[in-house]
């Protein structure tokens, strides 16, 4: 069924899906991207899904015990017992059509299928596999109990045609457990995910840690030990690691992936956290010349095509493995910033730059100023030279068009503002045609990071949404140009809170970092962190808060420059920049004057203001140097 753009909209809006899963059951918890599952015939007691975005944008719901997925149409169809087309008949746009129907109460529970015999367990599962997704049968990890001999975890695992249109996924994995009279249940058992052959790792002083059933296989089919915990990379909290208690080493080899990265630290830290942890080592799959997403089953194929031993490669890389502890954060990101990976990026101006560390990977920053206060103009100015020096930037523009950015963008480019008064523009038509035609290369080229959305109403999960996209795409820094005109939420305080969390979640798993343009309340009197616009999410979670305060006429301040070293001076300045908050740098309370030539289209830096002091009042601090001793700065010391 083709879907309107109001269903296509709250497929792709996480926030309507939270509230979907919120509705589901009377008992459904929700924690950060993990939530209850909506399924009747899961009787979830605690968080066993999680909320992902897809390649195609829209939001779908997996649970990691039952295996049940779907997007909002589907959790709406699944928790209210109704079918999938009656539930889109209900959603359809407000232009159109009939009105919704009451919703039919909750069905009662099923209980779980039983199956008297793996045999037919899966007859009945291979048929269904057909039927539903044209699958085939792949694999049958028994997460054997070495003491019991029963499964404590059957994970069966189907391979799904490209072409299926009903495809979710590549693979289908249900599972399912074994009681002790040897029935099989459909579902998972209660309590902590147990890991996958125990019963062959039993006693061994080495065990590799990978990401699924498959590559446990592998490496042990070759003489090593290894293991893995079901459900993916989204289930590592669920698993129990306990039988890794008193092993004399653990390696975890990640996939070559950030879910895979992300999932074997969560491993590495559960495991450091058992009575008796084993002494811990790590293996980088770049390492290994593996590509993005590949890991050991892809490393064994490829030994395997150029002749090489598979066998030999592994045991070197287990030897070879870089021991850790819970500090080796530290030490990586140490290496990272002496191999120059790990920087802050910088602003066009270097005083703002060096005292805010606004732009340092996994950074959160707020810019935000009074209607006025040429926001967009110095984020313009600033995504300019983040272009010409090869700066790889995501600029979404949520106020204005396209048009309206290079029209700007022409004017500074041809350091000319004249060319942004049309009445000289019709007055000097040749020359404005001229200044477009040196310019229009540049144009296009920087408008391949400009993504437009003036006037369509987006709102903040949508925008979550978008800046997930660009970090997934390897963006160094994503722009979001202005947030306050987003579509306004029933309780936007929640609404500010879960997308400041919903971004800092983002950038914490890449090197990206995120600006956010945003206004001052209407009713603020004072021009400080307290006026900005939204909830107090965004003050409190970001690592810098930048405010701009526009001064006309200009207004004559006392200032210093560390860089230029020429003690205390006079200037009039047109613009303020105060750092409000600077959580990874050293100007928290310092403001930056500025001048603004609007003739040449030129914006600059003049110095640190100094706050004038009384005749007994003591400074705060000073700059280190004798000419400027006695000098405190506006709002905070230098």
């Amino acid at each position: 069924m083709m879907l309107t753009a109001t269903q296509e909209q709250m497929r792709h809006s996480e926030s309507e899906m939270r509230n979907a899963l919120q509705r589901a059951k009377p008992h459904s918890k929700m924690t950060g991207h993990s939530a209850t599952c909506p399924n009747p015939q899961h009787d979830d007691k605690s968080p066993s899904g999680s909320i992902k975005v897809g390649e195609d944008g829209a939001v779908r719901f997996t649970c990691h015990a039952c295996g049940w997925h779907g997007d909002i149409f589907d959790v709406i169809a699944v928790s209210t017992g109704r079918s999938l087309e009656d539930v889109l008949a209900d959603h359809r746009d407000q232009s159109g059509n009939s009105p919704a129907r009451p919703p039919a109460a909750n069905p009662a529970q099923k209980p779980a299928r039983t199956f008297a015999s793996y045999e037919a367990l899966r007859a009945i599962r291979d048929a269904e596999a057909q039927h539903r997704f044209n699958a085939t049968f792949e694999a049958a990890h028994f997460y054997e109990n070495p003491d019991t001999g029963r499964a404590d975890l059957l994970v069966l695992r189907y391979r799904k045609p490209p072409e299926s249109a009903r495809t979710k996924g590549k693979k289908d994995m249900p599972q399912f457990y074994q009681r002790p009279d040897g029935v099989f249940v459909e579902g998972k058992p209660a309590g902590k995910a147990r890991l996958y052959r125990r019963k062959e790792n039993r006693g061994a002083k080495t065990i590799i840690i990978v990401e699924g059933e498959a590559k446990v296989d592998a490496l042990l089919a070759m003489g090593f030990n290894a293991t893995c915990w079901p459900g993916g990379a989204s289930a590592v909290e669920q698993a129990d690691f306990g039988p890794l208690d008193g092993v004399e080493r653990t390696v975890f080899w990640p996939d070559n992936d950030t879910p895979g990265r992300t999932a074997m630290k969560t491993a590495a830290d559960l495991v450091s956290h058992l009575p008796n942890p084993p002494e811990s080592a790590w293996i980088e799959p770049t390492g290994l010349d593996l590509e993005e997403t590949e890991d050991v089953v892809d490393l064994i194929a490829q030994c395997r095509r150029v002749g090489s031993d598979p066998k030999q490669v592994i045991a070197e890389a287990i030897q070879n493995a870089r021991s850790s502890n819970l500090s080796e954060g530290l030490r990586e990101r140490f290496d990272q910033i002496i191999a120059g990976t790990w920087y802050s990026l910088a602003f066009p101006f270097v005083l703002l730059s060096k005292l805010s560390k606004a732009l340092l990977p996994q950074n959160v920053c707020i810019i935000a100023g009074r209607a006025g206060a040429v926001k967009s103009f110095i984020l313009l100015w600033t995504l300019l030279h983040w272009f010409l020096e090869g700066v790889r930037f995501a600029y979404l523009g949520l106020e204005e068009d396209r048009t309206f950015l290079n029209w700007r963008l022409v004017a500074i480019l041809e350091k000319n503002g004249r060319l942004l008064d049309d009445e000289w523009v019709k007055a000097h038509a040749d020359e404005a045609r001229a200044a477009y035609e040196r310019q229009k290369h540049i144009l296009d080229r920087f408008g391949r990071s400009v993504w437009e959305k003036p006037g369509e109403q987006v709102d903040l999960p949508w925008v979550a949404d978008w800046i997930r996209g660009r970090a997934r795409d390897g963006y160094r820094v994503i722009v979001a140009d202005p947030i306050t005109v987003c579509r306004p939420s029933f309780k936007p305080y929640i609404a500010d809170h879960e997308f400041v969390s919903s971004v800092e979640f983002t950038v914490s798993t890449c090197n990206a970092s995120v600006l956010l343009v945003t206004h001052c309340g209407k009713g603020s009197l004072a021009l400080d962190m307290d006026s900005i616009a939204g909830g107090a999410a965004y003050q409190r979670l970001c690592q810098c808060l930048l405010l701009l305060e526009r001064h006309k006429p200009p207004k004559e301040v006392t200032m210093i420059n560390p860089e230029i070293d020429v003690g205390r001076f006079s200037c009039k300045i047109d613009e303020t920049i105060h750092i409000c908050k600077s959580r990874k740098g050293k100007g928290t309370g310092l403001s930056i004057g500025c001048k603004i030539d609007w003739d040449r289209m030129e914006f600059a830096e003049q110095g640190v203001i100094v706050r004038k002091q009384g005749k007994n009042s003591k400074p705060q601090a000073d700059t280190g140097n004798e000419s400027s001793e006695g000098a405190s700065t506006e709002g905070g010391s230098l």
